[in-house]
């Protein structure tokens, strides 16, 4: 699986599952509306080893782990309380979902929300997935 089969496969699943907010996709241009929670994903990739067995294998494997964050959007009029249950709700989209369309998960986190230095009108937490141990091809 390569990188951005990953990040695919994450995405399909987030679109498939979520349908409280709207989602600001990485590289596309979203309206954002100063009165609408929105979600914006991101892929990060951590560490990388590459596996071999038996010495100089052409086949060797690499072993990748990463983040995939998702940022929170939440008006400042819907108040701090709605902030959480919408990242509460999207956290549970992906707690105990492993593997997803052949991606492993590992914990989740949900940082509080505070007021987003870019923009003063959202909200703004961060929902960490990690992503443990999963094969990329090379």
């Amino acid at each position: 699986m390569k990188r951005y089969d990953i990040y695919e496969n994450l995405n399909n699943y987030l679109e498939s599952n979520w349908t409280k907010t709207d989602i600001a996709w990485e590289g596309l241009q979203y309206n954002v509306s100063g009165n609408q929670s929105y979600i914006k994903p991101f892929l990060r990739i951590g560490n990388s080893e590459q596996l071999e067995i038996g010495g100089n294998n052409p086949n060797a494997l690499d072993i990748e782990d990463g983040f995939y964050l998702i940022q929170i959007l939440t008006p400042v009029s819907q108040g701090i309380y709605q902030a959480q249950i919408t990242g509460e709700s999207l956290r549970s989209v992906f707690r105990r979902q492993s593997p997803i369309n052949g991606v492993t998960i590992g914990n989740t986190s949900l940082k509080d929300p505070y007021i987003d230095d870019d923009d003063e009108r959202f909200y703004l937490s961060i929902l960490i997935i990690e992503i443990v141990n999963f094969i990329c091809e090379s």
